[in-house]
């Protein structure tokens, strides 16, 4: 067994280290993801304004964070939404379609109606309704019967 006169002096030292530094990293976490949050409102901001290239800069930039996987494949989700409205303003409307194809997979909300709306939208003012079409017959049965998929297959008979 052993004493704690046997235990050097700083091992406790450095124990106790390890045990502030991790405390410090609890106390921090908040601040630090501070960055995180500020990037998404700046995104929002640009583009409540109409600055797109710089809402799609901040947007681009924006990773997001979040110890929940669910919520971060929304978080990523959202930012593939808005990273397709800018490129959609902006004019590069085949980049813009992947995005809205990328959010439209992983949101569970309003956004993903929206972002298969976009997507016809395009698809028609492009001429490529055809490849939207080959896209989501490629999707199983399963998928083809979520909403903003579905939705797709109608507008497209």
């Amino acid at each position: 067994m052993l004493r704690l006169k046997e235990v050097p002096w700083n091992a406790f030292t450095a124990f106790g280290r390890a045990r502030n530094l991790f405390v410090l990293c609890l106390l921090l976490a908040p601040i630090l993801a501070c960055e995180s949050v500020s990037l998404d409102e700046t995104a929002q901001k640009f583009e409540s304004e109409g600055h797109w290239d710089q809402a799609l800069e901040a947007w681009t930039r924006w990773e997001p964070d979040s110890f929940c996987g669910t919520c971060l494949d929304s978080l990523y989700g959202e930012r593939e939404y808005h990273l397709g409205i800018c490129l959609e303003r902006i004019g590069y409307h085949t980049e813009a379609k992947e995005r809205y194809w990328n959010a439209m997979s992983t949101l569970q909300t309003e956004e993903a109606s929206e972002c298969a709306r976009q997507l016809l939208k395009l698809h028609e003012a492009t001429g490529t309704t055809e490849e939207l079409r080959e896209k989501l017959s490629s999707l199983s049965e399963t998928a083809q019967g979520w909403k903003p998929y579905e939705w797709l297959i109608q507008q497209l008979r």
